[in-house]
């Protein structure tokens, strides 16, 4: 096989089109926030207080306390705030240098 052939076949270290290297993800927050109190704004402007337990790209739950546990679509929320000062230093703001 010739070396044009062989770069042609072998590109699974390569990104496909629908993948996205770290960097042009940017920083990611929801996971640094697991296991951490915050305040959860719905769109229609409710408040939830709970603990970020887990997450997937869709879906967030939240550990409300007394075994209960709440799972919210990520489109249902208009924002969620916290304490940066319970984020690991690395998490600290949009200024991360990797």
């Amino acid at each position: 096989m010739s070396e044009e052939e062989n770069k042609s076949v072998d590109k699974s270290n390569e990104p496909t089109s629908n993948e996205l290297t770290d960097k042009q993800r940017g920083p990611q927050f929801i996971p640094r926030m697991l296991g951490q109190k915050v305040l959860c704004r719905m769109v229609d402007g409710r408040p939830l207080n709970a603990v970020l337990s887990g997450y997937n790209p869709y879906e967030i739950v939240f550990d409300l306390g007394n075994g209960k546990r709440m799972l919210i679509f990520k489109h249902a929320i208009s924002s969620i705030e916290f304490m940066e000062s319970a984020l690991p230093p690395q998490g600290r703001g949009d200024n991360d240098k990797r």
